[in-house]
């Protein structure tokens, strides 16, 4: 076998790239599809602003029952004129949302109808009515009064509660015009929003019946996560259907090139970063502030859960990983490798310390990790098959 990897390299790489990318990982999960004919209220929970923040205005009429402005079927509505009142200067009104569970990375859909021109958007990280994100849009030139966030209608406006009391809310970001019209009004005139969210990036998209997109994005380092639902201000005679809830997992630890999948490439970046030695977050593995060797070893043993000298990252350390590493022709050459071509110790060299650091490590023919410490004659088999292909490649080299 290795006489023949020798002939015919190209052939064993081809073999190592198709185990090495066979270690991959899901994402995502089936969607959460809610189309209202089931009139299941015991999902949703209901939540109107505090009397003191409506001016005792209210209280909210949701309700599901078959859609009179353009829906085929049975929709969830609201159908009261809940707001605060003519000095309102931050809109609040009533609140719904999904209680099965909560969500962290995800893709929310919803199709709207509605005949009014007042508030209405999304929330989401929902705990509670002072610890949520919400975005907002608008026809109406509204308030008259100056705003707290300092923003009047028409707009569509992103923001993030901090609390219970004036201020409310803090804007995170805004599209405003005296021009702009956020979304269409009238019997089957249907807007599709989407909201995304990522790793604390929030990415709305909001798609009027004549198909004109809008997109606003935020980002806020402190979000965790919460339920997801919906938020009116002063919207009556409005519904909703086709609420689709898609989760979406969270970054992959280890997967630096974002591809959904922990490969080679990934710890040859974090190679690359352990020798220039700034430490970035981002490839700090075992959190101590510090990018190097010790989170190269988080990688490959507890991410990827395979040993050191594992070069074609098929799960296992044996003769294989000699011949891929010496098929790259890069021993002692003092040229630039990766850990594919036999830079284990992570100098970015192939040399004699990559085997004593692989063998330190005790993984040689010991299958899948975890398994016992390689007894002295397979040590003695590891020398062997060693010195088999170096001397292979020199006489290669030398016809």
């Amino acid at each position: 076998m290795n006489r023949l990897c020798l002939r015919k390299p190209i052939a064993c790489l081809a073999t190592a790239f198709a185990l090495l990318f066979s270690h991959s990982y899901a994402i995502g999960a089936d969607p959460i599809v809610i189309d209202f004919e089931d009139e299941n209220f015991d999902e949703w929970t209901f939540i109107d602003e505090d009397p003191e923040n409506l001016g005792d205005q209210g209280p909210s009429s949701w309700d599901i029952f078959e859609s009179i402005l353009g829906f085929e079927d049975n929709v969830l509505t609201q159908g009261s004129n809940i707001w605060g009142g003519p000095n309102d200067h931050m809109l609040m009104g009533t609140i719904a949302y999904y209680n099965v569970q909560k969500f962290t990375n995800f893709r929310l859909e919803v199709d709207v109808i509605t005949d009014d021109n007042d508030g209405m958007g999304l929330v989401w990280g929902y705990e509670d009515l002072d610890q949520h994100y919400r975005f907002q849009m608008m026809n109406d030139r509204w308030p008259d009064v100056p705003s707290l966030d300092g923003f009047n209608g028409p707009y569509l406006i992103s923001h993030k509660r901090i609390s219970n009391e004036e201020p409310w809310y803090e804007v995170m970001e805004v599209i405003e015009s005296d021009e702009y019209i956020p979304y269409t009004q009238g019997i089957e005139e249907i807007n599709h929003w989407i909201l995304e969210v990522v790793d604390g990036a929030f990415t709305i998209t909001t798609i009027d019946s004549f198909g004109d997109e809008n997109v606003l994005k935020g980002f806020d380092d402190e979000y965790k996560s919460g339920y997801v639902g919906i938020q009116l201000y002063a919207q009556s005679g409005i519904e909703f259907d086709n609420f689709t809830i898609t989760p979406l997992d969270a970054t992959l630890p280890g997967d630096f090139d974002a591809d959904g999948a922990l490969s080679g490439v990934d710890l040859d970046l974090l190679t690359a970063a352990s020798i220039a030695a700034n430490n970035p977050a981002e490839f700090d593995l075992n959190n101590d502030n510090l990018v190097n060797n010790a989170d190269r070893t988080v990688w490959i043993k507890d991410l990827f859960n395979t040993w050191i000298g594992d070069s074609n990252l098929d799960g296992e350390f044996n003769s294989s990983d000699f011949v891929t590493v010496f098929t790259a022709g890069l021993y002692e050459t003092g040229q630039p490798a990766t850990w594919g071509q036999g830079d284990w110790n992570g100098d970015g060299t192939f040399g004699s310390t990559d085997f004593v650091v692989a063998f330190s490590h005790a993984g040689y023919e010991q299958g899948p990790r975890p398994e016992q410490v390689p007894e002295p004659s397979g040590m003695l088999a590891v020398f062997a098959t060693i010195g088999s292909l170096v001397a292979g490649r020199r006489r290669l080299s030398s016809r």
